[in-house]
């Protein structure tokens, strides 16, 4: 990515100074010199893994870093892109003429709070489905990110609504939940921090940059849909198939027997696939990185009362989101380096990374846990994550566990990384563990 961007940046000079016929003739110039550079594409994707990992990664590369990483676009198969973002963003408006009707705009587009007496007409004009999905929609976005200028602009807030509805009414089995607002939001920071930088360039049916660098914010509607609707086919939407917990044959087995189960089991209970993933991650895999600290988490706390909304929230109400996105960098990095460019036929879940972050999470927070005496205040510091734990740390700690709970995948986040090499003894005896299971 690094000659992209230093492109990148010679374009958004000309541009400022108004340059634009120079600014269209260097991106065709540009434009076989960029294919050229990802002919080796294993080896350009090792050097921005490595920024997703430093934190290093800019900021004008990271919606592109994230077009192949969801395989929107492929990787070996640049002269494709143009084609296949002209198709995704035809379908997507194809979508939007057909499930906006003129009444649910009208209600998106309404500027009036909830309790409002225009806002209330809306529940007799509209469908009881359309109009309850809508309102839930509308309210949570109201509160997604107040503290970022964007997220509180009224064009913002109406194009997410457009997105989440229609990615609703598409999935029906998932619908609407809390949780994906803050999800698809971050995909409108990342596409918007990179679409204001060539708000200014020269439209050209030819031009390399206006087709993937999104220009005058012509797509970053249809964008946003695109990026969020692949991160949900991912694996997520199954996630959001969940029930209430108590309605859950895994909450109500014994603490005696929880403990003692294998991963085949907790699998074959009649659950919602998170509830499974939270049972294997806590009760599976933290005992065997910290036991004391695993020995009194299991008296003290529920797993689901706070690993359900890092799960369903992908992290989003953990972290600022200036350090998530360094997270999900890596997130996304990983699974694509193991499951695309390694091992393209292996049959494993999508984004499995985050299962030793939840679990490094957990070991970083252990001195402001084990120290608590009242069982409230520990489940607080879990459901309300501590901002001075560090994300560079969390990383380190999540690569070291992800070797050994992961000891046969492809490849080495650590390979070739000098700050990020660590001592891996404390974990040399959970093949043991894992062994006399």
């Amino acid at each position: 990515m690094d000659l992209l961007n230093k492109g990148f940046e010679k374009i958004k000079s000309k541009i400022v100074k108004d340059e634009l016929v120079e600014a269209s003739d260097f991106v065709h110039k540009s434009f076989d010199k960029f294919k050229s550079y990802y002919s080796d594409f294993k080896k350009s994707f090792k050097l921005d893994l490595e920024k997703c990992i430093k934190g290093t990664l800019q900021e004008n590369n990271r919606d592109l870093f994230w077009f192949l990483c969801l395989d929107i676009l492929p990787y070996n198969d640049t002269e494709s892109w143009k084609k296949i973002l002209t198709d995704l963003r035809g379908d997507y408006l194809s979508l939007k003429l057909a499930t906006i009707t003129k009444e649910i705009d009208e209600f998106i587009m309404l500027e009036e709070k909830k309790g409002s007496d225009k806002y209330e007409e809306y529940r007799n004009i509209l469908k009881e489905n359309d109009y309850e999905l809508l309102d839930l929609i509308k309210i949570d976005i109201e509160r997604t990110y107040q503290d970022i200028s964007l997220f509180q602009n009224i064009k913002y807030k109406r194009m997410m609504s457009y997105v989440l509805f229609i990615y609703s009414k598409q999935n029906p089995n998932q619908s609407y939940k809390q949780g994906m607002n803050d999800i698809c939001g971050v995909f409108l920071f990342v596409l918007y921090k990179n679409y204001r930088l060539t708000s200014k360039f020269l439209k050209d049916d030819l031009s390399f940059l206006y087709y993937i660098f999104h220009s005058n914010n012509d797509f970053l509607e249809n964008d946003l849909f695109i990026f969020y609707s692949n991160f949900m086919s991912k694996g997520m939407s199954e996630l959001y198939s969940y029930s209430d917990f108590t309605t859950n044959s895994l909450s109500k087995v014994s603490l005696e027997k929880k403990i003692l189960l294998t991963k085949e089991d907790i699998y074959s209970f009649e659950d919602s696939l998170i509830n499974k993933r939270i049972y294997y991650i806590f009760y599976k895999l933290l005992q065997n990185f910290d036991i004391p600290l695993y020995n009194e988490m299991i008296n003290r706390v529920q797993p689901e009362l706070f690993l359900f909304k890092w799960y369903i929230c992908f992290l989003t109400r953990e972290f600022s989101i200036n350090k998530l996105v360094h997270l999900w960098d890596i997130i996304f990095a990983y699974d694509f380096f193991q499951y695309k460019l390694i091992n393209s036929n292996k049959n494993e879940y999508h984004f499995k990374f985050i299962e030793s972050i939840f679990i490094s999470m957990i070991i970083s927070c252990k001195s402001n846990l084990m120290k608590l005496k009242n069982d409230n205040n520990f489940l607080d510091i879990l459901i309300h994550y501590p901002e001075n734990i560090k994300i560079e740390n969390i990383i380190k700690e999540a690569i070291k566990i992800d070797s050994i709970i992961n000891p046969d995948k492809g490849f080495n986040l650590n390979d070739n990384i000098e700050e990020q090499k660590v001592e891996t003894s404390k974990y040399d005896d959970y093949e043991k563990k894992e062994d006399n299971k």
